[in-house]
């Protein structure tokens, strides 16, 4: 094998190539970033179906996990007609 095989094949190489630890780093941040968001959609997913149903009109069921804004707006409302 002579020496001008040898530093091609060194030249193919991940760490030979300039920036390759910013595209790992960048890689790494997206695979970080996917883990996070599947991690909080099954978590967000399992809280609401914890919070329980409201029975409505027409025999079907609400979570309640929906009456949390509408009541938060309300109070909000209350709190800005006393201030």
């Amino acid at each position: 094998m002579s020496l001008i095989h040898a530093s091609r094949i060194w030249d193919g190489l991940p760490h030979a190539r300039p920036g390759w630890i910013s595209r790992l780093a960048f890689v790494a941040c997206l695979g970080l970033a996917f883990v996070l968001s599947t991690a909080i959609t099954v978590a967000w997913s399992l809280a609401m179906a914890g919070m329980g149903e409201v029975p409505m009109p027409g025999n079907w069921m609400l979570s309640a996990m929906w009456l949390v804004i509408p009541l938060a707006a309300g109070l909000l409302v209350l709190l800005a007609r006393h201030a």
